[in-house]
């Protein structure tokens, strides 16, 4: 059913991904959020070719619960491997010190979230949010 994709399907596909996940504070960069390595992949293809991200601009931040620090590095070349972004554009991780609730058996199989965000942004994040707002008046 879905075949190819135009540019325009990619835009409107970017458009939901960043309504749903999307950081729409008024201030700071651009920047889609979640743990899927596809969502994000999806959503770097959109930032790049319908925006005109250049793929020097990431700066992706990785938040991972204290209890995985031993695991830092795994975790970092794990997304530098999904995404195609050199280690050297990766912010240095994030610590979440909340203690976990309950522990899971797929320990060694969590990755963190990544903030897939975009460098010197903030006009970005304004023509992004333009577009919802178009898209969300066509639905009215």
């Amino acid at each position: 059913e879905v075949g190819s994709l135009s540019a325009r399907d990619l835009l409107m596909l970017g458009i939901g991904l960043y309504w749903g996940e999307g950081i729409k504070s008024r201030t700071g960069p651009a920047a889609l959020v979640n743990s899927n390595p596809e969502v994000l992949r999806v959503a770097k293809m959109w930032f790049v070719k319908c925006l005109g991200v250049k793929l020097s601009d990431f700066r992706p931040y990785i938040y991972i619960p204290e209890h995985h620090r031993s695991r830092e590095s795994i975790i970092v070349d794990y997304w530098t491997k999904k995404l195609s972004i050199p280690k050297s554009q990766f912010k240095s991780p994030i610590y979440i010190t909340q203690k976990p609730r309950q522990k899971y058996e797929n320990h060694d199989a969590y990755y963190g979230v990544v903030a897939l965000r975009v460098a010197k942004s903030t006009n970005l994040k304004y023509q992004v949010q333009g577009l919802i707002t178009a898209c969300a008046k066509v639905l009215e």
